[in-house]
């Protein structure tokens, strides 16, 4: 299974490195569906606007994942919201502070 990497900026304001890493946290994210993942944006699930799409030019087949970092402070809720290749977006709200993987499945 490919993992492609990337990292998702959050509004981390820390004044040392423990500091920050402590705010990070992982997540998987895998495409359990029988379509082909275009686009994925991540932001915290306080109202901040979802406008970046994570996967840039890459792109998720079925089967695949992505591990991102996210960041957010003390934030846990983050509102992921995929795009596929059927024309079908689907948008979650996970708690990454409990969730490490999380499936976009057809559903």
């Amino acid at each position: 299974m490919k993992t492609v990497k990337f990292l998702v900026l959050g509004a981390v304001f820390a004044t040392t490195a423990v500091a920050v890493q402590a705010a990070d946290r992982r997540l998987t994210v895998v495409n359990a569906t029988s379509h082909t993942m275009t686009r994925l944006y991540v932001a915290p699930a306080t109202g901040a606007p979802i406008d970046e799409d994570m996967l840039g030019d890459t792109i998720l087949k079925p089967g695949q994942s992505a591990q991102l970092v996210v960041g957010g402070g003390d934030a846990c809720d983050f509102n992921l919201k995929a795009s596929f290749d059927d024309d079908k977006t689907r948008a979650r709200k996970v708690n990454v502070c409990e969730v490490r993987t999380y499936r976009f499945t057809g559903e």
